[in-house]
């Protein structure tokens, strides 16, 4: 089974209780995201049209209460179902943790939130390529994604140590302090 966990606090603001994101997934493979209110959504992977690409798959979900903790737990039985999750409609809710650790075939990770997460790829050996904003790490090591080709991240302000040493292929680092 493939797992993403996020834990977000809905906003007391106007427009604080939306949330919105992207996945990628094998063909036909499905995908339950338990909303962390009683709800789930079920998406199912799928092609870009005319293409053997696989396309990004939207879902969206908006809560009733402001204020108020949530956990949304992105779960497929298929362990290698999931490969590409985009946080991007994440900016309404306020990012307590991202959670990458039960889902081992991830190759791309997009995530621009509210927050400042700590970013934990170790368990994510086929990671390509990585987009993330607002991280608290002082560490990063990416020692254990050695196919990762592209890095950008945006609000690094904690950053003091970096490890790329195992990642021969990257071939565009963009770091923003």
């Amino acid at each position: 089974m493939a797992q993403i966990t996020i834990n977000i606090q809905t906003l007391d603001w106007t427009m604080g209780e939306t949330v919105g994101l992207h996945l990628m997934l094998k063909k036909d493979c499905k995908a339950g995201i338990a909303w962390g209110d009683g709800r789930v959504q079920v998406v199912t992977g799928k092609q870009k049209q005319d293409s053997e690409d696989l396309a990004w798959v939207e879902a969206g979900h908006s809560y009733l209460e402001k204020g108020v903790n949530y956990t949304i737990t992105i779960c497929s039985e298929e362990e290698d179902a999931i490969i590409g999750f985009d946080g991007c409609g994440m900016f309404e809710v306020k990012t307590l943790d991202v959670i990458l650790t039960e889902c081992p075939s991830l190759r791309i990770l997009g995530y621009s939130g509210y927050g400042g997460e700590l970013l934990d790829v170790s368990k994510n050996p086929l990671l390509e390529f990585i987009d993330f904003s607002e991280i608290r790490n002082e560490k990063l090591d990416f020692s254990a994604n050695p196919l990762l080709e592209e890095l950008h991240i945006d609000g690094a302000k904690d950053l003091v140590f970096l490890n790329l040493s195992k990642n021969d292929k990257l071939r565009r680092l963009d770091i923003f302090m």
